[in-house]
């Protein structure tokens, strides 16, 4: 199957395909499933050996985790799909399955496992997972919070330009948690992450100017970086710069 065509059936399967029997609703058997709306040819992409096969199961653990007009809702079967994705070598899929293990969905609730699988689609390259893999240490998803172990994943995506990670460790140093408390450094990543691709960063950091946390208050360059946030479509930026005028 070409790309194109097969991009466009996976498109369909969350808006072409045929309703589920609804006597089949809880089946949790991918044939069954194939059998009841489920696209038989995503199926057998996914099962397959092509280049497109792990996308097609990670297409197919989306719909059965959120529920289609094509697929039921199945948190369990579409951790067999991510899982299905991650094997051959998809690291979204990796990523969603170790979100699973995090929550406890579908899956047993299992810290060292969610661990083991961001781990793995952050070493592909993926710094989304790597952020996810922060958050995790830092909010104390599935166990404890441990911040100091948080600063060197969201650390390594910030340092490959993902915006977001870069405000993730500014909260860090500005609130002195698993770091002694920077309020330079903290500044630093959150201008390095608003230069990025985190409008979010922008907004924090007129926070930081305008409440005057670790820094003396500085209305003017507040509405610089509501603005920056504002500018780039962020409508809580907007918000802010509205409400600080």
């Amino acid at each position: 199957m070409d790309k194109i065509a097969f991009l466009g059936l996976a498109l369909c399967f969350y808006g072409c395909s045929k309703p589920t029997a609804a006597g089949d609703a809880g089946s949790t058997d991918p044939k069954a499933s194939a059998g009841t709306g489920a696209p038989v040819a995503l199926i057998a992409e996914c099962e397959g050996t092509g280049p497109g096969a792990g996308l097609a199961c990670d297409n197919l653990g989306d719909g059965y985790l959120k529920g289609t007009s094509a697929t039921p809702k199945d948190s369990a079967l579409a951790a067999k799909y991510y899982l299905k994705a991650c094997d051959k070598g998809t690291n979204l899929g990796c990523r969603h399955l170790a979100a699973l293990y995090a929550d406890g969905a579908g899956v047993k609730q299992d810290r060292t496992q969610a661990i083991a699988y961001y781990t793995k689609a952050c070493d592909t390259g993926l710094m989304l997972a790597c952020d996810d893999l922060g958050d995790l240490y830092a909010k104390g998803i599935g166990g404890p919070a441990e911040p100091a172990k948080a600063i060197p994943h969201y650390q390594r995506a910030c340092d490959n330009n993902f915006g977001m990670s870069c405000g993730h460790l500014a909260v860090l140093y500005l609130e002195g948690r698993g770091v002694p408390k920077d309020p330079k450094q903290a500044i630093a990543l959150y201008e390095k992450g608003c230069l990025g691709d985190s409008p979010l960063s922008c907004d924090d950091l007129g926070d930081v100017y305008a409440k005057g946390t670790g820094v003396p208050v500085d209305r003017t360059k507040a509405k610089l970086n509501y603005q920056r946030a504002c500018n780039a479509k962020l409508s809580l930026g907007c918000d802010h710069l509205a409400a600080l005028k």
